[in-house]
């Protein structure tokens, strides 16, 4: 199994274990404190999606449900870019979010390479 794949199995091992682990809390158990959280991936992937990424943050934005939002990687499609202008356009729509944000970075991130995206 090359690295990446042992990276990205992990992080969804992570994300498993941290989701079944507040299910399954006291807290959980109320149905007096019942939530629904948000699980997303794949999103915005080229040019429609991330037109459409801001209406797509407020429909989860708009549940009253939701509590919190796992974005479970790739903010973008292979062919696209890795730049400092596309991942902060990424951001400024993340922050839209109205509840918490977990994001698991996965695949065409572009942060595996460190000559590219994400400078300081």
């Amino acid at each position: 199994m090359n690295r990446l794949n042992l990276v990205r199995v992990g992080a969804l091992a992570a994300v498993a274990a941290l989701t079944l682990a507040a299910l399954t809390s006291p807290a959980a158990a109320s149905h007096d404190d019942a939530y629904t959280f948000a699980v997303i991936g794949d999103i915005p992937y080229g040019d429609p999606a991330i037109t459409r990424f801001p209406a797509d943050i407020a429909q989860i934005n708009n549940d009253p449900s939701v509590r919190w939002i796992d974005h479970l990687g790739d903010i973008k499609n292979g062919s696209s870019v890795c730049s400092d202008e596309y991942f902060q356009r990424i951001k400024t729509d993340f922050d839209l979010f109205q509840d918490p944000l977990v994001y698991t970075i996965l695949d065409s991130s572009g942060v595996f390479d460190p000559s590219v995206g994400l400078s300081a």
